[in-house]
């Protein structure tokens, strides 16, 4: 038996495990079979020892070679099927524990314990798991990533919103991009947007912009003046607001552009005769941000979109009145309200009360 597992060291490093646990299985068969054959010797002639000293005795080679002769092959062979089960068995159950634990963190996946998905994943590759979880499991990684990049980005706009820097157009610009990137809420994206489109739109203007601005304002005015002194007079739609009618007219201007008049296109009877203001009297402004006319019916009865291209003359020359003109666009009603804005502005400049005359330099510059 010493011999037996002497061989069994020996052979450690060649046979693995099997063969091993192969060999120690015939060894124990063979000194079993020499321990009874023992027994009988003794038993049978107790006297002759030296004859019993030379049936005991076996050496390690003529142990394997017995092994063969006894027909122990198919032992060792069933032995080694046995402990290939053995290992399927637990494969299989410590796939079973790997995909149970990938579940488990998934489920419970929260910031700071993506490391513990991260391993389970490894694990799972390691151990041959079926893609499907694996790619399910790297799915819910990803997304907890985007979800943690996310709220970390809102966070942000948050607290950027309640400092000093929000009033900076070019910070602003950089946490919309940084929010569209992160694919944050439609809700802050939105924020961001309105408040990054008004600050542009308000932020102090260049010089070259200011040149631009005042150009396009004496186009405007001279394109209103040289048709309100032609011979034919500026084409204009006038609203009737008792009515909520609307009549075609011409408006003109006297040579030395101190003086509007408005007349009917074509029926006087429509409008009466003519009707003149003096410009140092008349504010143009849109309809709608003027209270009187945005409270009658006529006004009321227009569709929303057309209250951006209704202009209002509103007029407070010994009484106050109002003389409201459609206009085509909502651009063509912003051209004429500055064109008048120019007029009024230079007659109130040239003369009038210091009071006028600061009034007309506000309305000017806004």
């Amino acid at each position: 038996w010493v011999l037996c597992c002497e061989r069994v060291r020996k052979n450690n490093g060649h046979g693995g495990f099997h063969g091993c646990r192969t060999l120690g299985i015939a060894a124990l068969s063979v000194a079993c079979q020499n321990a009874v054959a023992l027994e009988i010797v003794m038993g049978g002639v107790c006297a002759r020892c030296s004859d019993v000293k030379k049936g005991g005795g076996m050496r390690a080679d003529d142990l394997e070679e017995e092994v063969e002769e006894n027909g122990l092959s198919s032992e060792d062979e069933r032995s080694g099927m046995a402990l290939s089960s053995e290992d399927e068995d637990d494969e299989e159950h410590y796939r079973q524990g790997v995909m149970e634990i990938l579940k488990e963190t998934g489920k419970t996946l929260v910031r700071g314990k993506t490391l513990a998905l991260k391993e389970a994943i490894s694990a799972a590759k390691k151990c041959n798991l079926k893609q499907q979880h694996i790619t399910e499991a790297e799915n819910l990684l990803e997304e907890h990533k985007a979800r943690q990049i996310r709220e970390d980005c809102e966070a942000e706009v948050d607290a950027w919103f309640k400092s000093d820097k929000c009033k900076d157009l070019g910070d602003c610009e950089r946490h919309l991009k940084l929010a569209q990137k992160a694919k944050a809420s439609h809700t802050v994206i939105e924020k961001l947007r309105s408040h990054y489109d008004e600050m542009r739109v308000t932020r102090p203007l260049e010089e070259d912009e200011i040149e631009q601005a005042k150009e396009y304002l004496r186009r405007s005015c001279r394109e209103f003046v040289t048709a309100a002194i032609s011979t034919e007079g500026r084409p204009a739609l006038i609203l009737d607001l008792d009515q909520g009618r609307k009549y075609p007219c011409l408006l003109s201007l006297n040579p030395p552009l101190q003086r509007i008049c408005l007349r009917a296109e074509n029926d006087e009877a429509v409008l009466g005769p003519g009707q003149e203001l003096s410009l140092k009297h008349v504010k143009a402004l849109l309809a709608k941000d003027d209270k009187r006319v945005r409270e009658t019916a006529a006004f009321a009865d227009l569709a929303s979109e057309d209250s951006d291209c209704i202009v209002a003359f509103r007029f407070e020359d010994k009484k106050y009145g109002v003389w409201c003109f459609v206009e085509p666009t909502a651009q063509t009603a912003s051209r004429l309200i500055e064109a008048m804005l120019v007029l009024t502005t230079f007659l109130n400049r040239r003369g009038g009360s210091k009071e006028q005359r600061r009034d007309s330099e506000i309305d000017y510059n806004s």
